[in-house]
């Protein structure tokens, strides 16, 4: 079974591949994003993930991802 990986920190999600419980978001503005020292771009309205929870809680305290509220 492969494990699910953040896209920004690689480490495991703790999930098994995207499925219900999978932790993706919308980027709310562009930025950089440089995982294992790749460097690409999120433009606004992108979707982003696989996130582990650490890094899904950080970049929407930075304002990066749309949220509910």
């Amino acid at each position: 079974m492969d494990i699910e990986t953040c896209c920004v920190c690689s480490e495991p999600t703790e999930r098994a591949g995207r499925s219900d419980d999978s932790i993706y978001a919308i980027a709310q503005q562009t930025f950089p994003l440089s995982p294992n020292g790749v460097d690409s771009i999120i433009f606004e309205g992108e979707e982003v993930g696989p996130l582990c929870k650490d890094c899904y809680t950080r970049m929407e305290n930075l304002g990066l991802l749309e949220t509910d509220e």
